[in-house]
């Protein structure tokens, strides 16, 4: 009789450990939809993956080519992780007056135009007048599921890159925020990592796989940036403490930036080898 007390413990144990690895699991073949986020008329580049979307709800609003005012077509309006709540805002901000096309394996399935700054974290998307309650509906559940399945498979494994003019230290990783939510983000000083990628391509300890017209316009965004330097050698005035070169840019330097989170990324993962690295899906 004893060991009945002892056989319940071991089952429930069992089922514990059971549910908390399920939680960490994700069904690929529940995975049916990956949504991005193109600004139009901007480079190829989303601005939001598919890892960034944390859920996603269905609505109508008025179908403004029609004087009917029963005449609605639907929306979806997506919510946003932390870290790219952050980056939409900035990104709405400097591109006031285009779109947001909502694209899923290569088709624009809504817009949104950029009519203010979306502080929020909240992005509405029209949908297509054509599409009826059936459809909408179809379309609403597979989102609400892939952004479900994409969030267990990715986690911690994505992470944002926030620069600061002055961290605790060159690098650190934040896990949480002050209010204990959830942004797996590394903070680095800008200046400490801009000077280490120039020095890497300096010393050509990089180096492109591919010799095509994309080869031109990377050369030519690791160019776009600009530097204090000259000005404060210039500086006749003293100075107390050490003076850190100032970068900005007179162009487009995404090319650069990319580079300097794929040698952060290494070195996050010094030790395991170069980190994993996947391509999502077609434009």
């Amino acid at each position: 009789m004893k060991l009945f007390p002892l056989l319940i413990l071991l089952i429930s144990l069992c089922s514990f450990l059971s549910i908390s690895c399920n939680r960490h699991r994700y069904n690929p073949e529940k995975i049916t939809i990956r949504p991005r986020v193109f600004v139009a008329g901007s480079i190829p580049v989303p601005i939001v993956d598919e890892y960034d979307f944390i859920d996603v709800q269905l609505g109508t609003i008025a179908n403004i080519l029609t004087d009917d005012p029963d005449d609605r077509i639907y929306a979806l309006w997506f919510n946003l992780d932390r870290r790219s709540a952050i980056s939409i805002q900035k990104e709405t901000l400097r591109n006031k007056g285009k779109n947001l096309h909502l694209v899923v394996a290569g088709e624009g399935l809504g817009i949104h135009p950029i009519e203010k700054m979306i502080s929020n974290g909240v992005i509405p998307f029209v949908l297509s007048s054509q599409l009826d309650e059936i459809n909408a509906l179809k379309l609403y559940k597979g989102m609400k599921s892939s952004i479900k399945e994409l969030q267990a498979e990715f986690g911690e494994r994505v992470r944002s890159c926030y620069y600061s003019s002055r961290p605790m230290t060159p690098y650190e990783y934040k896990k949480r925020d002050n209010n204990r939510n959830l942004i797996f983000m590394c903070v680095v000083d800008r200046t400490t990592y801009v000077e280490q990628t120039i020095e890497a391509i300096k010393n050509r300890e990089v180096s492109l796989p591919y010799r095509d017209e994309s080869l031109a316009w990377v050369a030519h965004e690791w160019c776009c940036l600009t530097s204090s330097m000259e000005n404060d050698e210039k500086n006749t005035r003293p100075v107390r403490g050490q003076t850190l070169t100032k970068y900005g840019r007179d162009g487009d330097d995404h090319a650069f930036h990319a580079l300097l989170y794929a040698r952060l990324a290494v070195e996050i993962g010094d030790g395991g080898g170069i980190p994993e690295m996947k391509t999502f899906g077609g434009l």
